[in-house]
């Protein structure tokens, strides 16, 4: 890195004009003989050669062939099932309930056999959430508990219990 040097001949020139008393120091850089393209080749000679440390590693200048990119041994794979559950849990909220909400909880079932946990969860519980605030899906567990027990106060209520 080069250092700042003070040119005190330069800075003896330039006064400020309201204090000429008052010297102004100039900083300059001093020249870099390796880059002073106009110096005379005996200047740039001069120069001791550069120090290389001993068992340094010297880079390879000669042309090789491109080497193909290591791929991992498992590339990556998008989570289809999980961002379809995610999907179907979201729409249920809004259209479709008894249509798209039992699809996002079939789907976050898959998605996290499949390993992707986060997605799963996001479309299970939107789905479920969806499924809690339908009152079309209140009214058919309404209407199950109702035939149940009046086939029960009938006495067809036991016909089901075998397949328990």
């Amino acid at each position: 890195m080069r250092e700042p040097v003070i040119d005190l001949e330069a800075a003896a020139a330039k006064r400020e004009a309201s204090n000429p008393g008052k010297p102004v120091l100039v900083p300059m850089l001093r020249a870099d003989p390796d880059l002073n393209l106009t110096a005379l080749p005996e200047e740039r000679e001069n120069r001791p050669a550069p120090s290389v440390l001993q068992n340094e590693p010297l880079l390879n200048l000669t042309a090789m062939p491109a080497q193909p990119p290591v791929l991992p041994g498992r590339s990556w794979q998008p989570p289809v099932l999980g961002s379809l559950a995610v999907i179907f849990g979201i729409a249920a909220l809004f259209k479709a309930t008894l249509l798209l909400a039992p699809l996002a909880l079939v789907f976050a079932l898959l998605a996290a056999l499949f390993r992707q946990f986060s997605w799963a969860a996001i479309g299970g519980i939107s789905g479920l959430a969806a499924l809690g605030t339908s009152p079309w899906f209140w009214a058919i567990i309404g209407m199950t508990w109702l035939v149940d027990a009046i086939a029960g106060y009938f006495g067809f209520g036991g016909w089901y219990s075998s397949f328990f």
